[in-house]
């Protein structure tokens, strides 16, 4: 004969799901500042046959949670649950955050693991800045070479306003007006991150300096045609020094008498130059000296020649000298006469000077008697006595 009896065992499950995972890390290159904790909200999610999730911060930083370091005596991984139980910012700065979440897994009997699964997104801004450099440019020495004249920089960053600095290299030529500046052009954002262009400013000299020449001259043959007495050019540039410098090319005149083409140049320290004429007009308008022989008394029948009385000597300062004389004559008793001798200096550009010189022809000689024609004569009267009177006898030459 049976007899029964019934005994109910229960099965239960209280231990929670074992967690020994490490926490999950990755960095993230981003914009720190808009990104926050995530707001947990108590919605328990199957993990499901992939065996783990993705954590998300900032919408876009996902890191995939493998669940293979979570175990449970009761459950399989694929049907346990997780869910966000909390979240919080760690370490922020502007370059830089750590968004910390932190899961509970809950088996099928609703037991919830006493230890998280730890999700660490970091994201940090190592990303330079993009940054546009002005166009090369080339520039005359005297011309701003500033960023003002030159073209500033322009750069862009996904997380903050850059600040543009340059720094400049100078690169000097031959010539001193002219160089070669590298500038190099440097955005930095609110982390520190740099991106740099070069800009190549070169600076030429190509005008040439002003020049003012002096004012055109008149001087006189044997004055000084020296820049020291007709005047100098002066020059200026905007960017150095000016050399002054000029050349002469003469056409003759009569004379020594010229005119004188002066061509002035200023020259700068790059070899650019420029310049200006000056005309220099040299006349002859003062007439030469002279100096007539002395005055003279001859004796008449003595030659007046030139060469018996002397010429008159010249000289002139602008050239040779051409002497002429004309004679006019007042007679005097006789064969005398009174001659007046005009000496005339002429030079080569026709100027004159004159002088006088007086000859003077006279007769101091008595006449000479040939005692050969001497007769003697005696008078009487009818009564044959001598007369005692005066006689005056009158002679002519050749009698």
């Amino acid at each position: 004969n049976p007899s029964t009896c019934v005994q109910i065992i229960t099965i239960q499950d209280t231990q929670a799901p074992v967690v020994s995972c490490t926490d999950f890390t990755q960095t993230f290159e981003g914009c720190p500042d808009p990104i926050g904790p995530n707001t947990p909200d108590g919605t328990w999610i199957a993990v499901g046959l992939d065996g783990g999730f993705t954590a998300a911060a900032g919408g876009t930083f996902t890191i995939p949670v493998d669940l293979a370091c979570v175990s449970d005596n009761c459950s399989d991984l694929a049907n346990l649950e997780f869910t966000l139980t909390n979240s919080y910012a760690e370490d922020r700065s502007a370059c830089s955050v750590t968004i910390v979440n932190e899961f509970s897994i809950r088996d099928e009997c609703g037991n919830v693991s006493a230890t998280p699964v730890v999700t660490r997104h970091t994201i940090e801004d190592t990303t330079p800045p993009v940054i546009t450099c002005p166009a090369d440019v080339t520039i005359e020495c005297d011309e701003d070479d500033s960023p003002a004249n030159t073209g500033m920089a322009t750069a862009t960053d996904e997380c903050s306003d850059p600040a543009i600095t340059f720094a400049d290299v100078i690169t000097p030529t031959a010539c001193p007006q002219e160089y070669t500046i590298t500038r190099t052009w440097t955005a930095t954002d609110d982390c520190g991150n740099p991106s740099s262009c070069v800009q190549i400013i070169t600076v030429v000299d190509t005008t040439p300096p002003t020049i003012s020449c002096p004012a055109d001259v008149t001087v006189e043959c044997g004055d000084s045609t020296a820049p020291s007495a007709t005047g100098m050019a002066t020059g200026t540039d905007g960017c150095g020094s000016v050399n002054i410098s000029s050349t002469d090319s003469s056409v003759a005149g009569c004379g020594n008498t010229e005119v004188i083409t002066r061509t002035w140049t200023a020259t700068d320290d790059c070899g650019n130059p420029t310049s200006c004429t000056q005309i220099i007009t040299v006349v002859d308008t003062t007439p030469p000296t002279i100096t007539c022989p002395p005055d003279v008394v001859l004796e008449c029948g003595m030659s007046t020649d030139r060469a018996a009385t002397g010429s008159a000597t010249g000289s002139d300062v602008c050239g040779g000298v051409a002497i002429s004389s004309s004679d006019t004559s007042v007679p005097g008793c006789g064969n005398t006469e009174t001659i007046t001798r005009v000496w005339t200096a002429t030079d080569e550009c026709g100027n004159m000077n004159t002088c006088t010189q007086i000859i003077t022809v006279v007769d101091t000689t008595p006449p000479v008697f040939d005692a050969a024609c001497q007769v003697d004569l005696t008078f009487t009267t009818e009564g044959g006595a001598v007369c005692p009177a005066e006689a005056m006898i009158s002679l002519t030459e050749g009698d």
